[in-house]
């Protein structure tokens, strides 16, 4: 058996709260029918270097993900200007339902000005959005969207393309 499907059968993982050379086995019941305790323990390094490796594989994509993130203009300055916006008006409500008169500021961020200075960004933001809808089909769309336009796709053909399929699938169960 090989290194990856051992790992994947009895469900190795690094301990992650020490850095001590550790593994363990999260399908035991498993690992106990196919007694397989000899297997693992004359596997061990092999299995450790492979979990490290995989970790590592993992942490690299992750960066590069964010790293082409930071590189979308202006999408860390709408993200800020929502949470301003949000964060605003749950103080705005508090002040209200405390009735102390208490009035935060609102903030002077013009949310709308900003996704017209930096369009990418905004379908970046829509595509997120459609991403998280409750029906898996619209929301598998929205990911892929979201998928495209952080690896670099031209984003009005992103979101061309996402609206196209979005209605496909409304038109296609409009009766359902």
């Amino acid at each position: 058996m090989e290194i990856k499907e051992i790992v994947r059968r009895y469900g190795l993982v690094l301990n992650t709260f020490e850095d001590d050379g550790h593994f363990y086995v999260t399908n035991r019941m498993q690992l106990q029918k196919d007694n397989a305790d000899n297997l693992i323990r004359s596997k061990r390094d092999e299995i450790y270097q492979y979990l490290i490796d995989e970790k590592q594989k993992k942490q690299k994509e992750y960066e590069d993900r964010q790293q082409r993130l930071d590189q979308i203009e202006g999408l860390r300055e709408i993200q800020d200007a929502i949470y301003r916006m949000e964060k605003w008006n749950r103080d705005f409500s508090r002040a209200m339902q405390k009735d102390d008169g208490i009035i935060p500021a609102m903030p002077q961020d013009d949310i709308r000005a900003l996704k017209e200075k930096y369009p990418k960004a905004a379908a970046y933001l829509l595509a997120e959005k459609e991403s998280y809808r409750d029906n898996t089909e619209l929301a598998n769309i929205g990911k892929k969207a979201l998928e495209d336009i952080i690896n670099g796709a031209d984003y009005n053909i992103v979101l061309e393309r996402m609206a196209k399929e979005q209605k496909e699938i409304t038109d296609r169960h409009i009766w359902d």
